[in-house]
C-alpha cells in the first residue's frame, strides 16, 4: 500500500516537471518565434506592408508579456533593459528613418494591486541623416534617484557608448501612472492613481534641477513656458464616467533660481460666475493649458493662457483665461477681455462635440484667433450641443492693457 502510494507520488512529481519543461520550451520557442518574425517584418522593403505588420506583431508581442509567468527572453532584434530593482523590465526594437530614430517600446511591470500591465509607447529622436549613420548600437537606460524617500526611475535614450543622451525621462513610473488612468473604467481607481501621480509630481516640480524640464515621457500633462523663462504652468485633466472632467495641475515660480509651487486645485463646481470671477490657485476653474502669452501693460505682467476644458456627453468647451500676481500670488480671471460694450475676466467656448475649433496665437497678426461660433439654427441659440463653427474668425488683440476683441479677422495667407 504504502509502496504504491510512493510510487504514484513519484509519478505525479515526474509528471509535473515534465509539463513545465515543455511548457518552458514552448514559450521560449514563442519568444524566439516572435524575434524572428520582427527581424523578418523589419527587413521588409515595402514600409506600408511593414507598418501593417509591425501593428499586429505589437498586439501578439503586447499579450505575450501581459500573460507570460516565466522569465522572458528574446533573441534580436528585441533587446530589454530594466531598472535595479527588477519592477519595471523594458522589451524595445528600433526603427531608423529618414528623419531619425524611434524606439518602440513595452514596459511591463506590476502595479500597485500586484496585477501584470502592459504598456506600449514611441519616442522618436530626430536626427538629421549624416547623424543617423553614425549610430551604431540604440539603447536604453536607467539611472534612478531618491527625493524625500520616493524613488524616481529615469529613463535614457542613446547610443551605446555614447555620453550624448538624446532623451531623458525624469520618472518612468509617472509615465505608466498616467497610462492607468487612461485605461481604467473605474472612477474611484482614478482618484487613487491621481494621488499618486499628485504626489511624485510635486516633488519633481520642486526640484531645482526639474524647472527647465518640459517632462518629455508625460506626454499625457501639458507643460508650458512663459516667455520670460519665470513661469512654467503643468495641467493634465481626467474624464469620469458621469462626464466630469477634473484638472489638476501647478504653476510653478522660479524666484532667486528657487522654485515655488502653486498646486492648482479645481473648483468649477463651486464658481459662481465663471466668465466675472478672479480666483485663486486654491480655488481654480481648471482646464489644460495649451499655450501662453506674455504682454506687459504700466508694469503688470499679464500671462493669458488658451486651454482646453474638456467634454461631456455633446458639448467640448474651450477657455482664455489669464494668470497675473498679487501680493507673490497667483491669480486667475482679470477685467482685460473686451467684447463690444461689455467687459470679462475669461472667455470660455461651448461648442457640439463633433465639431473642431481654432484657438491660437497667431504671431504674425499678435492676435488670438478663433472661429465664430453660431447654431446650426437659429432655435438652437444657447443650447451648445448644436454649435460649430460657421467659417468667420473673429480675434482678440491686446491694446492699452486689454484684450479687444475684432469681427470676421481675415487669416488668409497674405501672399
Amino acid at each position: 500500500m504504502f509502496k504504491y502510494q510512493g510510487s504514484k507520488l513519484r509519478f505525479g512529481i515526474l509528471f509535473f516537471l515534465m509539463m513545465f519543461f515543455a511548457v518552458t520550451i514552448l514559450n521560449a520557442q514563442k519568444q524566439n518565434d516572435l524575434s524572428k518574425r520582427l527581424a523578418d517584418i523589419l527587413s521588409l522593403s515595402d514600409k506600408n506592408e511593414q507598418k501593417y505588420q509591425l501593428a499586429l506583431f505589437n498586439e501578439d508581442f503586447s499579450s505575450l508579456l501581459l500573460n507570460a509567468k516565466e522569465q522572458l527572453e528574446f533573441l534580436k532584434p528585441v533587446k530589454t533593459a530594466g531598472t535595479d530593482d527588477s519592477r519595471y523590465q523594458v522589451f524595445y526594437y528600433i526603427l531608423r528613418g529618414k528623419y531619425g530614430i524611434d524606439y518602440v517600446f513595452f514596459v511591463r511591470y506590476q502595479d500597485a494591486r500586484g496585477e501584470v500591465r502592459v504598456h506600449r509607447f514611441n519616442q522618436k529622436i530626430p536626427l538629421e541623416q549624416k547623424e543617423i549613420g553614425r549610430v551604431k548600437d540604440p539603447e536604453i537606460r536607467f539611472s534612478s534617484r531618491v527625493i524625500d524617500g520616493v524613488k524616481m526611475y529615469e529613463m535614457l535614450f542613446s547610443d551605446k557608448g555614447n555620453p550624448v543622451v538624446w532623451q531623458k525621462y525624469a520618472d518612468l513610473r509617472l509615465k505608466c501612472l498616467f497610462e492607468e488612468v487612461g485605461k481604467t473604467k473605474d472612477d474611484k481607481q482614478k482618484k487613487e492613481l491621481n494621488s499618486l501621480i499628485n504626489k511624485r509630481l510635486m516633488l519633481l516640480w520642486a526640484g531645482k534641477e526639474y524647472f527647465d524640464n518640459d517632462f518629455p515621457g508625460l506626454t499625457r500633462m501639458k507643460t508650458i513656458f512663459s516667455d520670460d523663462g519665470k513661469i512654467k504652468i503643468c495641467t493634465y485633466g481626467i474624464a469620469f464616467n458621469d462626464f466630469t472632467n477634473l484638472f489638476a495641475g501647478a504653476v510653478i515660480v522660479k524666484k532667486d533660481d528657487v522654485p515655488e509651487v502653486f498646486e492648482l486645485i479645481d473648483k468649477t463646481g463651486s464658481i459662481r460666475s465663471l466668465a466675472r470671477s478672479t480666483l485663486s490657485n486654491a480655488k481654480w476653474f481648471g482646464a489644460a493649458y495649451l499655450d501662453i502669452i506674455e504682454t506687459k501693460y504700466k508694469k503688470k505682467t499679464y500671462y493669458t493662457l488658451l486651454g482646453y476644458k474638456g467634454q461631456d456627453e455633446f458639448v467640448k468647451t474651450r477657455v482664455i483665461d489669464v494668470l497675473w500676481f498679487a501680493g507673490g500670488k497667483p491669480r486667475f480671471g482679470a477685467p482685460i477681455f473686451k467684447n463690444d460694450r461689455y467687459t470679462y475676466n475669461r472667455i470660455i467656448f461651448k461648442y457640439s462635440l463633433g465639431a473642431n475649433m481654432v484657438l491660437r496665437y497667431d504671431e504674425k497678426k499678435k492676435m488670438i484667433v478663433m472661429d465664430n461660433l453660431e447654431p446650426s439654427d437659429a432655435m438652437y441659440k444657447g443650447v451648445y450641443r448644436f454649435y460649430g463653427p460657421d467659417f468667420t474668425y473673429n480675434g482678440y488683440k491686446f491694446e492699452k492693457g486689454k484684450w479687444m476683441l475684432y469681427k470676421n479677422v481675415d487669416l488668409r495667407n497674405e501672399k
